[in-house]
């Protein structure tokens, strides 16, 4: 992509062994909140300025990835839906976050607060997102 003139910005995901379950609801947004530094910082680099139309950022994600463009797009997770996401088989991590002792009704608020961006994204591709259950609509 790069030969064609792209530029491209990959967060790099924690190892699996480094994802706790402690971890792993904070890491919901933080790799969002990772491709928006990245975005930012593109308006930074002395060598794009003036090369880089920031109204031309599109986004491909898989699993949670998928679900980080769709936050990058203006979707917010609902703490009321990810919770009650648990008592169905709509979210993945319960059985794990229960088997490890986490309580998702102690996950404060605030984990799941809105991501600003004034960068939204144009176009996105999501393969097999993560956490769809507790997304409200998109804006």
């Amino acid at each position: 992509m790069a030969q064609q003139g792209y530029i491209v910005v990959v967060p790099k995901p924690p190892e699996p062994n480094e994802i706790t379950a402690y971890k792993v609801v904070n890491e919901i947004t933080l790799r969002a909140s990772a491709l928006k530094l990245g975005l930012n910082t593109l308006k930074s680099v002395e060598a794009l300025f003036g090369g880089t139309d920031m109204g031309e950022v599109f986004g491909v994600g898989f699993f949670l990835g998928g679900t980080s463009m769709l936050m990058l797009s203006g979707a917010q997770i609902s703490s009321e839906k990810y919770l009650a996401s648990c008592d169905s088989t709509k979210n993945i991590d319960c059985r794990w976050l229960r088997n490890n002792n986490i309580d998702v009704a102690t996950i404060p608020d605030e984990k799941f607060r809105p991501l600003q961006t004034e960068n939204k994204l144009r176009s996105v591709v999501v393969i097999s997102p993560e956490l769809t259950a507790p997304l409200l609509t998109i804006r």
